[in-house]
């Protein structure tokens, strides 16, 4: 049973462990489910920007905040194999045995963790624009940081320096959008800047990002930390197979990253989005691609449990 929040289309579970997990769910409510991973910034509400199309496509997209991001409260014992097992909670909570995941960005770790913890469930896996293992290739950690985003280059410092420089970019995104939303645009390639700057797209991506920033500095920073950590399992180790997409003009995951991925999972596919940037996945047509490739996969793959869902 799960409850309505009346201010925005929410919902949320109670986890075995006593914690609850906020949630949205948007596209085709009788079509197959996929959970997806929001990046960071963001939250629940990206799943928003899949919604037309997946009604389209017969897909229901489910997005759960992270611990201690956004409604979902913290985990104290955060790590990613922890959030993969939140998400197989909340499938058992709205009794979905099967699912696919993707995820965006800082969600790409989180799907890749989903998809080794939950091998006999997970139908379907894509990562857009994910993190590699910087455990295992430090060089792209330091590429990462030498992107024109300000959030990955903060999680380099630590302590008091950090959460100080990250309180006023919270602040800043808060109370002056306008100037948070420019400054976005301005580290953007051209492709990107098209996207955002369609209408209704500013205040769609502000309200995302805002609601994100709703959580704790400390919650912030251990998303951060999460992300760019050890993930604790090996990519070789992931049997299900994986579509990897990246643009290769994007200005805030280098691209190297994704090679990384394809060379080390045994069952990928890396699709290059040639003058793509990091918002591709905004794009209606990137989505109706996007949905088709999964619902060929699932018809090729899995044509029972696609029936019975």
């Amino acid at each position: 049973m799960h409850d309505k929040a009346r201010w925005i289309p929410s919902y949320f579970v109670k986890l075995p462990d006593g914690r609850h997990l906020a949630y949205t769910d948007y596209g085709d409510p009788e079509g197959y489910p996929l959970i997806f991973c929001h990046g960071v910034p963001g939250c629940r509400l990206e799943g928003r920007y899949f919604d037309e199309m997946a009604k389209e496509w017969g897909f229901r997209i489910i997005t759960p905040d992270r611990p201690g991001i956004g409604l979902s409260q913290p985990d104290k014992d955060r790590s990613l194999l922890n959030d993969a097992r939140d998400i197989g909670w909340l499938a058992d909570a709205l009794d979905i045995h099967r699912f696919g995941v993707f995820g965006w960005s800082s969600g790409g770790p989180v799907t890749l963790a989903t998809a080794y913890s939950h091998p006999s469930r997970v139908t379907f896996v894509a990562s857009l624009s994910g993190y590699t293992n910087f455990a295992i290739f430090p060089k792209g950690r330091d590429m990462l940081l030498r992107t024109g985003w300000p959030l990955p280059k903060l999680a380099q410092w630590s302590g008091l320096l950090f959460k100080a420089v990250l309180a006023i970019f919270v602040l800043c995104a808060r109370l002056v959008p306008g100037f948070y939303y420019q400054e976005v645009l301005k580290a953007c390639g051209q492709r990107d800047r098209d996207i955002l700057s369609r209408a209704d797209q500013e205040s769609e991506f502000l309200r995302d990002q805002i609601e994100a920033m709703r959580s704790g500095i400390g919650e912030l920073a251990r998303e951060l930390n999460t992300q760019h950590g050890d993930w604790g399992f090996r990519m070789s180790d992931i049997q299900v197979p994986v579509e990897l997409f990246q643009g290769d003009d994007d200005h805030f995951v280098p691209v190297e990253l994704a090679r990384h991925q394809a060379a080390r999972l045994p069952h990928s596919r890396l699709h290059i989005r040639h003058g793509d940037g990091h918002m591709y996945p905004l794009d209606p047509e990137f989505q109706a691609m996007f949905f088709s490739l999964a619902r060929r996969s699932l018809t090729e793959r899995h044509p029972k449990a696609v029936v019975a869902e």
